[in-house]
């Protein structure tokens, strides 16, 4: 008998865990079957095992085709009818005759078919199904569910019921006040930030004791300049003071000023003795 493809793999598969299995016989077509750490009982005649596999697929289980190699019996022989190839041709021999079109259907008078009745619910209708406990994830990973978890009461502190069952909170009774575990925090100090000095302090600090000391009719200038525009910064004044009043500039260092055109000015106002150039 020629046996549909699917089956014979099913077949197949079923005869290589028999592989493990040691069959007794017991006389009559029954056995006793060892599969590792069980037993089982197999009657051939009756074409039962206790697993209930072979009743339930009509497919000799793992247990019948050990005993079926102990009896030399082909296992092909033990399948029903219904799992060979010519059952099959026949199921699907037949002949599906395709439809016409609607508009020349019959009207045979019977009741028209109509869609389900709906039923509007309260509140917005779910666009998602409830997710599992283990299906939400959480900032952690997935949440786990207070299925079992003991609930307190946060007004008395009591478990077994809620605020509509308390009797504390119907006395009149102040809630219990919740302790908080002392948390340990470390000391930092706090260093106050350095105070810069102001652009007048500065200024008085610079203009006071150094200026006041040196006598030059361009030292005047530059101070009156700096005074009356406050943009300059007293820092370069100094700097270009000090340079050409106690070091004469080179002519080198001459032609780099030369570019500037605030000592562009004062050469042109001092004399050529004193700006003179080695």
């Amino acid at each position: 008998m020629a046996i549909c493809p699917k089956i014979r793999k099913k077949l197949a598969r079923h005869a290589d865990f028999s592989n493990t299995c040691y069959p007794i016989p017991s006389g009559n077509g029954i056995f006793e079957v060892h599969d590792q750490e069980w037993q089982y009982v197999v009657d051939l005649m009756g074409k039962n095992c206790e697993c209930r596999r072979w009743q339930l697929t009509g497919i000799p289980c793992s247990h019948a085709i050990s005993c079926l190699k102990h009896e030399r019996i082909l296992e092909d022989s033990m399948l029903p009818n219904c799992y060979s190839i010519d059952a099959f041709k026949n199921a699907y021999g037949c002949t599906i005759y395709p439809c016409s079109e609607k508009s020349s259907w019959e009207n045979v008078g019977g009741p028209e078919v109509q869609p389900p009745k709906y039923e509007k619910r309260v509140g917005r209708p779910p666009k998602a199904r409830k997710r599992a406990a283990h299906e939400v994830q959480g900032p952690n990973g997935p949440r786990l569910s207070k299925h079992g978890v003991i609930m307190h009461y946060n007004h008395c502190g009591q478990t077994g019921h809620n605020s509509a069952r308390c009797e504390a909170k119907k006395a009149g009774l102040p809630a219990i006040k919740k302790t908080k575990k002392p948390t340990r925090t470390a000391t930092t100090t706090t260093t106050e930030p350095e105070q810069q000095p102001s652009y007048e302090e500065v200024t008085n600090l610079v203009e006071v004791p150094i200026m006041s000391q040196v006598e030059n009719p361009m030292l005047s200038q530059l101070l009156d300049e700096a005074s009356q525009n406050r943009a300059h910064s007293i820092y370069f004044t100094i700097a270009r003071l000090y340079l050409h009043h106690f070091q004469p500039p080179t002519s080198k260092a001459y032609s780099t000023y030369n570019s500037n055109k605030d000592w562009k000015d004062l050469k042109d106002q001092d004399s050529e003795e004193q700006w003179c150039c080695p």
